[in-house]
């Protein structure tokens, strides 16, 4: 995808890079009644480079590999577990332009990262869920991985460090025409070089939905997101980094975001291939974490679609 590219819908999260992944499943199957329905290994492998490192045929700049097993349960419940090492590989040329701060007055030196810390990333994760109740179903989610701490400017690895993530989900169908689904997300991620922390995110999120009919049906979205993230620092000396241009230097002050996000959609589907939806979303910055005494609309968002189906 080319660096100039856009999006005038949808989200591309990167541009400028290509991607390649592979994946290999095997699954075994259980008797009938049997405790364990189905289990199997799994290996996934990817890689993403710049667009023109790969059409020159050099190597990619992040590679991943991930060794997985999968297992499900008699009465739905089932688990997943996976290991994967990932590598990070920067020319040292990209940097150009990084420095770390001076101490007391010094002037800024530039920023020599060590590249070896990015070569060998692990990370665990493990999720399970139960789904054998007809009106309630949970999941949940935990991991831990080693991961670079990214410079604010260019997306470059400059620190290492360790990130702590968990997910709950809940979700519940109290009757036959309605359905309700709540989850709320963490992450902490602290430096190697300490152990202080250097970011933390916490995201609840509410969604309901309403079946007027086979035809018709309301939904609506709540989401709150908490960020909070310190500065990037130099992991010899803890300075912070900078980055320089023709003798003006910016450094990455640290920040704190309070999002909450609201969506509500109707729908009308009286038939296949013919539909009607009309919704509607509002994004607010508060001013503190679930505060919500002073919050302040950042953008709207109105979306229509008709379609309809020609049969011939």
């Amino acid at each position: 995808m080319d660096d100039a590219f856009r999006a005038r819908s949808g989200f591309i999260r990167r541009t400028g890079v290509t991607r390649a992944e592979a994946r290999a499943r095997y699954r075994w199957r259980g008797g009938r009644g049997a405790l364990v329905e189905s289990w199997g290994p799994g290996v996934d492998v990817g890689g993403t480079w710049a667009r023109d490192d790969f059409w020159a045929g050099r190597g990619p700049g992040e590679a991943e590999v991930e060794l997985n097993l999968y297992a499900s349960f008699r009465g739905n419940v089932g688990g997943y577990l996976s290991y994967s090492r990932t590598a990070f590989s920067v020319g040292t040329d990209e940097y150009e332009g990084l420095f770390v701060a001076g101490r007391d007055g010094e002037a800024a030196v530039p920023f020599a990262a060590s590249r070896a810390r990015f070569r060998a990333l692990h990370r665990l994760r493990l999720r399970s869920w139960i789904n054998r109740w007809e009106r309630v179903r949970i999941s949940l989610e935990g991991s831990w991985r080693e991961m670079p701490i990214f410079d604010l400017w260019r997306g470059l690895p400059a620190e290492s460090g360790e990130s702590w993530e968990g997910e709950l989900d809940l979700w519940l169908q109290p009757t036959g025409s309605l359905s309700a689904e709540m989850g709320v997300r963490h992450a902490t991620i602290f430096r190697d070089r300490d152990g202080s922390r250097y970011s933390s995110a916490t995201i609840p999120r509410f969604q309901a939905r309403y079946q007027f009919s086979r035809a018709l049906f309301a939904r609506a979205i709540a989401e709150y997101a908490a960020r909070d993230r310190g500065p990037v620092l130099d992991p010899e000396t803890g300075r912070p980094l900078l980055e320089c241009a023709d003798g003006v230097c910016s450094s990455g002050e640290p920040s704190a975001t309070y999002d909450l996000s609201v969506e509500g959609l109707v729908g009308y589907e009286p038939s296949p291939g013919t539909v009607v939806f009309l919704g509607y979303t509002r994004r607010m910055r508060d001013t503190r974490g679930l505060g919500f005494q002073e919050l302040t609309p950042e953008t709207d968002g109105l979306f229509v679609k008709v379609a309809y189906r020609l049969r011939v």
